[in-house]
Parts: structure tokens; sequence; C-alpha cells
């Protein structure tokens, strides 16, 4: 690739969360094709929400989060 190549991605992708079941610390991997307002939520298995990771905009690429459920 030339460096003034941009580089594109099809799909929106979420990744396998690893360690899981953690323990209490995890890291969250994403892909964004195209720069795009993100929400990122955490529910319970009711469909509560826990907390709230992103709410921001951000460019396509690569994305992590590091979330640490302890509380």
């Amino acid at each position: 690739l030339a460096i003034d190549t941009p580089i594109t991605f099809e799909n929106y992708r979420i990744y396998s969360i690893y360690p899981n079941p953690f323990n209490p610390v995890t890291t969250i991997n994403y892909v964004l094709p195209e720069n795009t307002d993100v929400i990122l939520d955490v529910n319970d298995i009711n469909g509560k929400q826990i907390t709230s990771l992103v709410n921001a905009f951000q460019i396509a690429g690569y994305h992590n989060i590091r979330w640490n459920a302890s509380s």
C-alpha cells in the first residue's frame, strides 16, 4: 500500500470480548468502516443498562476500550 492509500473496512465489527469471563477488566475491540457516532453500552441479561462505555464521534478504523467492571 502506498502511504496515501486509505484503509477501508467493509463492515462494522465487534470482536469476542477477551478474556471472557473476565476478571474484572476486559478489553472490547471493534472496527468502524466509516466515521460515525458510536454508542457502546453494557446491559445485563434483562436488558437493563449497566454502563455506557462510549458515546462519541469516532473515525473509521480499529478501536478498543478497556472496561473495569469491578464496581
